[in-house]
């Protein structure tokens, strides 16, 4: 077991304060995974210790230490420290500790004792405000590549569902995001909620191609998948923007994909793509319902809405990923502003898009809440927006303002380029990254029952599932009288630049639009007693959450 060194100063009685203990959380990450250490530190634990039991305490007392010195010694001196300390292979691991403990927030109170938020979110925060610069302490070895997967899988063999041992770590971390907001929910008990949760994440889960996908591309996948059946059966949820599933889908993806894919893969690098898959689909899922809503107030011609809202939609997805050195929230409008413009230019006349028209879509949409979340965390929507808007749509039409060069991420299905591999992860650049949602979400429509033996239509031409459908949205088709909802139509929402393909089954009646897989149970739908269309169980479990009425019998086929 490791002990302090000599330049370390003991923790007195009085620094076990509130405060104190909220950073000894991040310094106890630490502690539990330092593999000198005699055995494994929980977090909670340190809410008990106290410096008499400094051998157990030694590495967070260590990290404590070098965090209040570097503030005073300066970067140069740390890295000098961590050599002294025989630390130089874990130098990168201390330093993200070391910005933990210093960005961890203090409590309400000198009484308050829910963590909860702060150790959901110890591992990311510096990721999130404050990433390690890339060519910061060149000299210190990368740290090895570490398997994430739980120790009970190495005993086991994949069977890519995932149903023996995933309960245990996803459980834990779906009812920890849930509980800040398990009482506001009015409709389902705390287990159905937690339980369909789970099933989302077990069918996307279902629709991953892991033989032939890199691992990066396939948590990207995954979030989309997730959000999207998450956002479709909760979307009335006032308080669904409120919950962080950040932990929810790092315990997912480390339990319900196959250990291999992980095995070699760099804890840093893999906190780092599942938090920028998360914010990422989460971001995208919230914009949407908002951009139609606007649209269908300004836009008429049913096909111009369409091409509307897939250009301002691929504008904001690749002005979300250019970073600039300026005013932040003048920086983003003008590439969102610039983006969506080059994305409508030779699509749309002029004529059917004249300038004023062009102002108010923005307008509403800004005033909507469109701006990226972190952009708006602290202080609001700033006020001066709109005229920021104003001068990026005069200086795109006079020529003045040029979009940032494309990199092919609004329209391509799957990144182009690969994430660093783990040789080079450690001085590979992180990407621009959201923060997680702090506040309600635009609200968004409810979802019309079906009626005639149909279940609520989710595709092309009625057969597709909408989550708009009862509202008025732009139309690409009538609809082919398959199914009717309580508007004169099924509108189709123009979907987002997919980023899978689900294999579907073969019977269900979703057919190209199916979540589930050849393996999934079948059902009948049935509409006074009066038998409709089949479809698998994991479509079904979609349509039943946002309608309880429904009814339907098992199928065998």
């Amino acid at each position: 077991m490791l002990s302090p060194t000599p330049r370390l100063k003991p923790l007195g009685d009085a620094e076990w304060d509130v405060a104190g203990k909220w950073r000894l959380q991040a310094a106890g990450a630490v502690a539990r995974s330092d593999p000198e250490m005699a055995k494994a530190l929980r977090v909670s634990e340190l809410f008990e210790v106290r410096p008499k039991d400094g051998g157990d305490l030694a590495a967070a007392v260590r990290v404590v230490t070098i965090w209040r010195e570097s503030s005073a010694e300066g970067a140069e001196q740390l890295q000098e420290s961590l050599k002294e300390m025989g630390e130089a292979e874990k130098g990168r691991n201390l330093l993200q500790a070391v910005q933990i403990v210093s960005l961890l927030p203090e409590p309400a109170s000198s009484t308050e004792n829910n963590f909860a938020s702060v150790t959901t979110r110890f591992v990311y925060s510096p990721i999130r405000v404050s990433p390690i610069p890339a060519n910061f302490g060149t000299e210190l070895v990368a740290a090895p590549g570490v398997s994430l997967m739980p120790a009970r899988w190495a005993k086991k063999k994949w069977q890519g569902d995932g149903q023996d041992d995933w309960q245990d770590q996803l459980s834990a971390a779906v009812t920890q995001a849930l509980e800040p907001i398990i009482a506001l929910e009015t409709e389902w008990d705390q287990a159905k909620l937690e339980k369909r949760i789970k099933q989302y994440l077990r069918n996307a889960a279902k629709n991953l191609d892991f033989q032939t996908k890199p691992w990066h591309e396939l948590i990207e996948e995954f979030a989309d998948q997730v959000f999207s059946s998450i956002f479709q059966a909760l979307k009335e949820r006032s308080w669904l923007p409120q919950v962080d599933f950040l932990m929810v889908i790092d315990a997912a993806v480390k339990e319900l994909f196959p250990p291999y894919l992980l095995q070699s893969v760099p804890q840093q690098l893999f906190e780092q793509q599942v938090l920028h898959a998360h914010d990422r689909a989460f971001e995208e899922q919230r914009f949407a319902p908002m951009l139609w809503d606007v649209l269908f107030d300004k836009v008429e011609d049913k096909v111009v809405k369409n091409k509307i809202y897939n250009a301002f939609e691929a504008g904001r997805k690749e002005a979300a990923m250019v970073s600039s050195e300026g005013d932040p929230v003048e920086e983003f409008i003008k590439a969102w502003v610039a983006c969506s413009l080059r994305e409508l230019q030779g699509s749309v006349p002029e004529e059917a898009l004249p300038r004023e028209l062009c102002r108010n879509l923005f307008h509403e949409l800004y005033e909507a809440g469109a701006l990226p979340l972190p952009l708006t965390q602290e202080g609001g929507t700033p006020p001066d927006g709109i005229l920021h808007v104003d001068q990026a749509i005069e200086d795109f039409s006079e020529g003045k303002l040029q979009a940032p060069p494309s990199k092919g991420l609004a329209k391509a299905k799957k990144p182009k380029a690969a994430l660093p591999s783990p040789s080079q992860a450690w001085s590979a650049s992180l990407p621009p990254v959201h923060v997680a949602p702090v506040r309600p979400a635009y609200p968004t429509p409810s979802l019309a029952p079906s009626k005639g033996g149909k279940a609520p239509s989710f595709g092309k031409g009625g057969n597709g599932f909408n989550v708009f459908a009862g509202q008025k949205r732009p139309l690409d088709s009538p609809g082919n009288g398959k199914g009717k909802v309580s508007q004169p139509f099924a509108a189709k929402r123009p979907k987002p630049a997919p980023m899978l393909k689900a294999v579907g089954h073969p019977l269900c009646t979703q057919q190209e639009d199916c979540v589930g897989d050849a393996a999934s149970a079948l059902v009948q739908h049935v509409d006074d007693d009066v038998p409709g269309d089949i479809y698998c169980s994991a479509c079904w479990a979609i349509f039943a959450d946002a309608d309880e009425t429904l009814n339907a019998i098992p199928f065998e086929a």
